[in-house]
């Protein structure tokens, strides 16, 4: 979990540096993909509650009310967490963004990705194929081809993503319990 947040707030510092800023640029600009706009929609922010809430009732029947409090805590915290950094630092915009119905003045780390990694690891504590870890890669792809977020937006909200599903993880590997129920 440590790992993912310090490239977490690695990748978020160097973000901002004009040099990267010109490397996602560059990416943003030469992608020519048709409009994937389409793949957004199951993990914009009103549906990914629902999604949320289904997985954390599956999460509560299965491993109890402490995994299943860690996995709402975590999706509320980085939500928070979102929205701090979307509003408190400014990043070049590729189109108008908002967070929670607020205009955001930037686009680090993307919700998106964000939330598709958090279901992605829901799901997979419930017992989905590995292959549910494309979902966050589909969600990345389908933003760079509606050029709604910078390639450093991505990698951040994967990696705050993963920070929270690796510190399940770890509770979930500390309590024998657990391993018994899995």
């Amino acid at each position: 979990m440590a790992i993912f947040l310090v490239l977490f707030v690695l990748v978020a510092a160097i973000s901002q540096l004009s040099f990267i800023q010109s490397i996602d640029n560059s990416i943003v600009t030469a992608v020519d993909w048709p409009d994937l706009s389409l793949l957004l929609y199951p993990f914009n922010f009103w549906v990914s509650l629902i999604w949320i809430g289904v997985i954390s009732f599956l999460i509560y029947k299965k491993y109890g009310e402490k995994i299943f409090a860690l996995y709402l805590g975590i999706f509320f915290s980085t939500l928070f967490i979102e929205i701090f950094l979307k509003l408190s630092f400014p990043t070049p915009e590729l189109s108008s963004h908002s967070v929670g119905g607020l205009e955001a003045a930037g686009t680090f780390p993307s919700g998106h990705v964000l939330r598709a990694t958090l279901v992605a690891g829901g799901l997979r504590l419930l017992g989905a194929p590995k292959m549910i870890w494309l979902l966050p890669v589909i969600e990345a792809v389908a933003m760079i081809a509606s050029k709604g977020h910078w390639p450093t937006d991505l990698l951040g909200g994967w990696l705050l993503g993963m920070a929270g599903i690796a510190a399940i993880y770890k509770l979930l590997d500390s309590n024998p319990r657990n391993k018994e129920q899995s």
